[in-house]
């Protein structure tokens, strides 16, 4: 999936042809570590971070992972997309009950911190941060 600071993520199906496993191999040190082993969908790598859903395509919750799979927590649960990552912020598209539509929010990179930018829109094609504010 993707290469970063000499590993490479990689996912591949286990033997019951069901599930896939989320893995890190360090190419330097020549070792591969399990990051999740029900993974639904690889998201991203940022930093010294991994980020993937769990579950199925009605059930998708975010979460993040450093690249020694010590540390797993949950961003958001049940996203339908990644946007962008701009500046430790994850642009993210999801279903909210509240609007009864998908919406676009703005969450911090552990998750704790979640802003609603838009509930009304069609398609969503880019974003980008400018000093007066953020461009939809």
């Amino acid at each position: 999936h993707n290469v970063e600071d000499g590993k490479v993520v990689y996912s591949i199906t286990t033997p019951n042809g069901l599930n896939r496993e989320l893995r890190i191999h360090d190419i330097e040190k020549e070792t591969d570590v399990l990051i999740e082993e029900n993974v639904y969908k690889f998201k991203l790598v940022t930093d010294d971070k991994v980020f993937y859903t769990i579950g199925n395509d009605t059930f998708q919750p975010l979460y993040s992972n450093t690249f020694d799979g010590k540390n797993r927590i949950e961003v958001m649960q049940n996203i339908e997309r990644i946007i962008k990552v701009v500046n430790n912020w994850i642009y993210v598209e999801k279903y909210s009950s509240y609007y009864n539509t998908n919406v676009i929010i703005k969450v911090s990179l552990d998750g704790k911190e979640r802003i609603t930018l838009c509930a009304n829109f069609k398609i969503s094609v880019m974003i980008a941060e400018y000093e007066s504010g953020i461009f939809i």
